[in-house]
């Protein structure tokens, strides 16, 4: 089967966001089970011109339109390489959200080749209020939901999302996010203790929060440092002066952005992960976090929460500052606590292993039925 997914937003310094990596780890489970699968991305025009290590991947080079963010992402030629090669594969799998990129592609597949395309929205698209959201939904968010052969979702909470932008929606399935299992999957807790937030430093992601929890612990408890880690999305400025007015320069710290083969090395021996961000829709850093026997604490509202307080590998808090840190202060001051869900977080993690994705991609690319099911063979 020939297979052609399409992305947004790639970054050469390995700073590209969860869907990207999502999307490259499913190419490359499909090239190993004999598939031909390509992805399609793009870079910013400024980035110096150097070739992509992974021979599947085609990148072109995107514009960006003042003060629209990522919705302003513009590439006339990957959507000119699409219009003239999309018709040689089998399946257009598009990871979608509200850019000039990918939805102009998708866009594009849902009215020449509708019965090849899949979108999967990775928890882009949900209902919004504003107003340039609501223009590009009826211009073609709706367009492509309803005439897509599937639509690939985290949750079943993404769906409700979904139908909050479209009543007409085509066929949904469920695909949990993977990773491949790193080699070392614990390892003795660095010294001095570490804190870890893993993510862009994007509002979304509520870094502010993991910063006014530990300037609070950091004056309470000694012998522990926190550590930011990620790309700036306009958010590190504050945060960075916040700390600087406590004084705590050493024990709380900025350290950019990593690329994505050392995030499992980077978690490894942490105390705990914390991601606070609001509404998070699978949190890939998360299982990344886990495998290497971190334990994760994440919001209550996260899709995975229920899932890793059930698996007794991490814990949850309602939101605020103060909840998250009487919740990061147990696994600072308890390690028998800690080590225990350190040992149940290797074991959940393995869940999300790559065994098994290509599979599940094909069952999706060839049985997807007109009644919102996947049909077994």
């Amino acid at each position: 089967m020939r297979i052609l997914h399409l992305v947004s937003a790639f970054s050469l310094d390995g700073e590209s966001g969860g869907p990207v990596q999502v999307a490259l780890s499913q190419v490359a489970a499909l090239n190993t089970n004999g598939h031909e699968a390509r992805l399609i991305g793009t870079v910013r025009a400024d980035t110096r011109r150097r070739p992509y290590p992974d021979s599947a991947v085609k990148l072109f080079r995107r514009w960006e339109l003042p003060r629209l963010g990522t919705a302003g992402y513009l590439s006339p030629s990957a959507f000119f390489w699409v219009l003239s090669h999309a018709w040689k594969y089998d399946t257009v799998h598009v990871h979608l959200s509200r850019d000039l990129v990918t939805l102009p592609l998708a866009m594009l597949v849902s009215v020449f080749r509708p019965k090849a395309l899949i979108i999967q929205t990775h928890g882009m698209v949900d209902p919004s209020s504003r107003r340039l959201a609501r223009i590009v939904d009826r211009l073609g968010t709706h367009l492509v939901l309803r005439r897509a052969r599937a639509v690939v979702i985290l949750t079943r909470h993404e769906r409700s999302d979904l139908l909050g932008v479209t009543k007409r929606l085509a066929p949904t399935v469920v695909l949990g996010n993977s990773i491949d299992p790193p080699e070392i999957t614990a390892a003795p807790l660095r010294v001095p203790a570490e804190v870890i937030f893993l993510a862009r430093l994007h509002t979304r992601k509520r870094p502010d929060l993991f910063v006014e929890m530990a300037v609070r612990l950091a004056s309470e408890i000694d012998g522990v440092n926190f550590v930011l880690v990620g790309p700036d999305e306009g958010a590190i400025g504050g945060l960075l002066e916040r700390v600087a007015a406590e004084g705590l320069g050493e024990r709380i710290r900025w350290e950019g952005a990593i690329s994505r083969e050392k995030v499992f090395e980077r978690m490894t021996g942490c105390t705990v992960y914390v991601l606070p961000a609001e509404h998070e829709p699978f949190g890939l850093t998360v299982i990344e976090a886990l495998a290497v026997g971190t334990p994760a604490i994440v919001a209550w509202d996260a899709a995975l929460a229920a899932d890793i307080v059930a698996a007794e590998c991490g814990s949850t808090f309602d939101g605020t500052a103060d909840d998250l840190a009487v919740v990061v202060r147990s696994y600072v001051l308890d390690a028998a606590y800690r080590q225990i869900q350190s040992e149940n977080a290797t074991t959940f993690a393995r869940r999300f292993s790559r065994d098994g994705l290509s599979t599940q991609l094909e069952e999706i690319y060839a049985y997807a039925d007109r009644n919102g099911e996947i049909c077994r063979p």
